[in-house]
């Protein structure tokens, strides 16, 4: 009966190790995948980051391209009054030496 317990005692032993060898593989697999998920998600992040640094930086030069047009657009306003009160003046100048 001792031979039997004792049988009976490493086989429970043995599928007890066995069985713990499994789960710590199974750890180690998926502790290795969540590495690796997590060094996608990090990789991820960094280029999300770099895009939106990009895009900031690209609304911030439409910002100032667009200051820079509305001077322009306000300078042509000027430049368009002056030339048609030259143009008036001219004219007027033209009439009284025409009389």
């Amino acid at each position: 009966m001792a031979v039997c317990g004792n049988a009976n005692y490493e086989e429970i032993k043995n599928k007890y190790e066995h069985k713990n060898i499994q789960t710590m593989v199974q750890l180690e697999t998926d502790l290795k995948i969540e590495k690796e998920w997590r060094q996608t998600l990090q990789e991820d992040l960094q280029k999300e980051k770099d895009a939106l640094s990009h895009l900031r930086n690209e609304t911030q030069q439409i910002i100032s391209l667009k200051k820079e047009f509305l001077n322009l657009q306000d300078e042509n306003q000027q430049l368009k009054k002056i030339y048609h009160e030259q143009e008036q003046a001219l004219q007027e100048l033209g009439n009284k030496l025409s009389e």
